[in-house]
């Protein structure tokens, strides 16, 4: 099965750079490559794939209404002639690219790229929403320089990310608030933000002009959301604990999952645009994959290896039960654009 394929890629990267710590570099390349092609040469897999290509020919066509990066790379796609297989490769591409960037940029490693791969949250979902996929992606770079107090690349990132999804403009005062240090007044201002968001959250989907299907009320979400609000909560007060020792000096990325904690929280009151709520947290979400192994690095010698090893234990289980339902959200049956041929014959006999 090629999810569990790739699954045994992650492992034996990971294993490998683990042994030969002087190729880790090689070896997290290689892991990042195959998750491009894996990705990037899929036809047909992913809930979003179809309004996609939809989306694709009505730009050729009509120029469709869309955000200018993914109009410009449509465009950019007809000129070359690769089509909408060569939009679908550039975005994985890029969304991958962007992400393993910024692991490195944080000094993390293929540890890291291993928990972006397996979590669903992350790769498997940009599967699905891809233009937010990027956006999360170069959001998570920017995180970096919202550390580094940078704000001519934080918000040239930004800009960028916009261009892709329109909703990652609402990141634009994140910079202002990256830097506090965490606190326990800081977690319950999160989550009166929180309330205000989740309440208001027509009034943010009318601004952006984005499609009013974001505001349909969802059911079952609430479990994914409670394990994304205590998750991130429990990283905060891991935090606040440690107090101004090593473990806060990645304290944006801290913040950013109390945030992601508070919108979390409070969407679970509430299902009116419960999609557009979860789907806002994946920008924050996404610095786990950085968060998670760096914090666990920390930790002496007999603790880390306890706890990668359960990190890793977790996180791949958590990837294999997705895949066992990956046909109620599109993933299965897995095709690339070199059987394509095959599977049109097959949905029209």
């Amino acid at each position: 099965m090629p999810y569990v394929f790739l699954l045994c890629t992650g492992i034996v990267t990971a294993m490998l750079a683990s042994l030969d710590r002087k190729h880790r570099t090689v070896y997290f390349v290689l892991l990042a490559a195959v998750m491009i092609l894996f990705s990037g040469l899929r036809y047909k897999v992913g809930t979003d794939y179809e309004s996609y290509e939809l989306l694709y020919e009505e730009v050729v066509e009509d120029w469709a209404s869309s955000e200018i990066g993914y109009v410009g790379l449509i465009r950019l796609m007809e000129m070359t002639g690769l089509g909408f297989s060569g939009a679908i490769f550039t975005m994985s591409l890029l969304t991958v690219a962007f992400a393993a960037v910024a692991i490195t940029k944080f000094r993390c490693g293929v540890h890291s790229l291993y928990i972006f791969l397996t979590v669903p949250l992350f790769y498997l979902l940009s599967l699905n929403t891809i233009r937010q996929s990027l956006a999360a992606a170069i959001f998570m770079l920017a995180t970096r320089y919202a550390r580094d107090r940078d704000p001519r690349r934080f918000f040239s990132l930004l800009a960028l990310a916009v261009g892709f999804h329109v909703s990652a403009i609402l990141l634009a005062p994140t910079y202002f608030i990256a830097n506090r240090a965490p606190t326990y007044k800081f977690l319950g201002l999160s989550l009166l933000a929180g309330v205000f968001f989740a309440l208001n959250i027509s009034i943010a989907v009318e601004l952006l002009g984005l499609h009013p299907v974001y505001l349909e009320e969802k059911e079952g979400s609430a479990l994914g959301q409670f394990v994304i609000s205590l998750g991130s909560a429990i990283f905060l007060i891991h935090a606040v604990r440690a107090k101004r020792g090593k473990q806060m000096t990645d304290s944006p990325l801290v913040n950013y999952m109390s945030i992601a904690a508070g919108i979390c929280f409070a969407s679970l009151f509430t299902n009116v645009g419960a999609g557009f709520i979860v789907r806002m947290t994946t920008y924050f979400t996404w610095v786990i994959a950085i968060l998670a192994p760096g914090y666990i690095s920390r930790l002496p010698r007999g603790d880390r290896i306890a706890a990668f090893a359960s990190m890793y234990v977790v996180a791949s289980l958590y990837y294999l039960v997705t895949i066992t339902r990956g046909e109620d959200i599109n993933l299965v049956p897995y095709h690339t654009i070199l059987s394509s041929a095959t599977v049109v014959h097959q949905t029209n006999p």
